[in-house]
């Protein structure tokens, strides 16, 4: 399937770069009008990224993080009421993984950023990553909770 997008893909490109220089003068415009779009894109998707950089640099992300520790706390608490090992240890860990996560997020974690300000993206792919998975087992967490088994 990945095979058959890149060679559709391709295809487009090429007909678009034949369009540029061999078309007839609709075509060739038609090319331009394509190329102009998604240089514009490109230009609109550098602009997020760079105002996604700026909100993590003013701490946009430590606040959710704050709340995810806030609930990871109430989630000890009430693991440590129904005096289950399991459910605390796991909420312990919860909490490791939250700490690492809030190391990452601080820039200790993502050491690619380039003069520009962006990060690779291989470092916001496994920030995105870190984040989902921390969420994950905080929901997995609360449903053992609500169930009261650590099982």
């Amino acid at each position: 399937m990945k095979t058959l997008i890149q060679l559709a893909l391709l295809l487009v490109l090429g007909i678009l770069v034949y369009n540029y220089f061999y078309g007839d003068e609709q075509e060739q415009q038609q090319s331009k009008a394509i190329f102009n779009e998604a240089r514009d894109l490109g230009a609109a998707a550098w602009n997020l990224l760079k105002s996604e950089k700026e909100k993590l640099d003013q701490g946009k992300y430590d606040e959710a993080l704050g709340k995810i520790g806030s609930l990871i706390d109430s989630l000890r608490d009430k693991a440590a009421t129904l005096k289950d090992p399991n459910l605390i240890d796991q909420a312990t860990k919860l909490e490791e993984h939250r700490q690492a996560l809030e190391q990452q997020l601080s820039g200790e974690g993502l050491q690619s950023y380039d003069q520009t300000g962006t990060s690779s993206a291989k470092d916001t792919n496994e920030l995105r990553k870190n984040w989902e998975s921390l969420l994950r087992e905080t929901e997995a967490l609360m449903k053992k909770l609500e169930s009261g088994s650590g099982n």
